[in-house]
């Protein structure tokens, strides 16, 4: 499943990047967002032109069964492996279970590009589960749920960081806050 979604951001592309790097963003990201249970960035090595980093991830589950199979919640753990250079941020969410991980596809990137409004953000997404050619109609069923809810999930996430763009404006307000 490919998946392709569009936010804008009224603030210049360096800030959006600055404030996706920023531990504190993802702090405000794990208390705030409804999809995360868990954000913590591990490692961050500053590049000649952006970066590159790991970051865990414990989202709440939203599917507890499938058919009649019940889904554990340490699969919906993982770890980003990304690269920031040239307004593209590329990404491989690697599942922490060894058992999922050769099982799951889930990569893509994020190309930004400032105007003089502000950054639009397109991300790109693939998505998929490798698995029995008997598993399909449930196959197919999981990536509809995947779909739905990271439609959601990047819109929720959009407005959270819009929103921390906005008060990082504030005179008042740090974005360390």
């Amino acid at each position: 499943m490919e998946l392709v979604a569009r936010h804008r951001f009224e603030a210049s592309t360096a800030r959006v990047i600055e404030a996706l790097a920023c531990p504190a963003y993802a702090a405000h990201l794990a208390a705030s967002h409804s999809f995360f249970a868990q954000v913590e960035p591990l490692e961050q090595l500053e590049r000649a032109h952006g970066w590159q980093r790991r970051v865990h991830y414990r989202a709440q589950p939203f599917i507890t069964r499938l058919g009649v199979f019940s889904l554990p919640t340490e699969w919906f753990a993982w770890e980003e492996h990304s690269t920031y250079e040239a307004g593209l941020l590329q990404f491989e969410n690697v599942p922490l279970l060894a058992s999922v991980r050769d099982k799951v596809i889930n990569r893509g990137a994020m190309r930004f590009a400032q105007d003089a409004y502000g950054t639009t953000r397109e991300a790109h997404f693939e998505i998929d589960f490798r698995v029995a050619a008997m598993y399909r109609p449930l196959k197919e069923m999981a990536l509809a749920m995947v779909r739905r809810q990271l439609i959601g999930a990047l819109d929720e996430e959009a407005a959270l960081l819009a929103g921390w763009l906005a008060r990082a404006d504030s005179p008042t307000d740090s974005v360390a806050a």
